[in-house]
């Protein structure tokens, strides 16, 4: 079946898409694949919460139990543990979900792994594509793939102030996109962003959508 599905679409789209699957074996997201920041909600038992402590620690330890509520009540009863990035080593990171709270500057795992997110933080805004936000208030909810372990996915929940950072985390709203805008005063804006070719994680270009 799917080598008749490849075929079909490869004949419609003059893309080989079976020799696609072929690099990727039979998960497509094993290797290197774009995760929605949802994803990982339905593995919430193969998941750690990160919480930064470079700056913002206070704010970011209770956006991070904040969230660790909103999963449990929201996601069958699950207790997503809670750490630190000071207290985390790489292998508590591997096999694992990571979910990083607070921008780059203020969370040290967020820093490591920014060039894999398709979102960049500036000392005060973040960048999505060719579009900068400063606010702040805003706040982004991003997912890129663990670098560690690519079956799994990073997802970054970060305001461009502590305030921001806690409201994005206690809202718990992780969408079916890449990445979700939560600007000041604004509607949230769903954004779907296409890397570069081979560079996963580098914003190229932009779909947006609001609601």
């Amino acid at each position: 079946m799917v080598a008749e599905f490849a075929a079909a679409v490869s004949e419609r789209t003059g893309k080989d898409v079976a020799r696609w699957l072929a690099e990727r074996g039979d998960d497509p997201k094993v290797g290197g694949a774009v995760f929605s920041a949802s994803h990982w909600l339905g593995e919430p038992e193969s998941a750690v919460i990160v919480y930064g402590t470079a700056g913002d620690v206070a704010a970011n330890r209770e956006a991070a139990a904040a969230l660790q509520t909103a999963v449990r009540v929201g996601h069958g009863n699950v207790i997503v543990p809670v750490k630190s990035d000071a207290e985390v080593n790489d292998s508590d990171l591997t096999g694992r979900h990571v979910v990083l709270v607070g921008r780059s500057s203020v969370n040290r795992v967020a820093a490591r792994w920014g060039a894999g997110f398709p979102v960049a933080f500036g000392s005060a805004s973040v960048t999505v594509g060719d579009e900068t936000f400063a606010h702040e208030g805003t706040a982004v909810v991003a997912a890129g793939v663990n670098p560690l372990s690519p079956r799994y996915s990073a997802v970054i929940v970060a305001g461009l102030s502590a305030d921001a950072t806690y409201h994005a985390a206690a809202r718990a709203a992780f969408p079916t996109t890449e990445v979700a805008v939560y600007p000041h005063g604004g509607k949230p804006r769903l954004l779907a962003v296409t890397p570069h070719d081979g560079m996963v994680g580098h914003p190229a270009g932009v779909k947006s959508s609001t609601r």
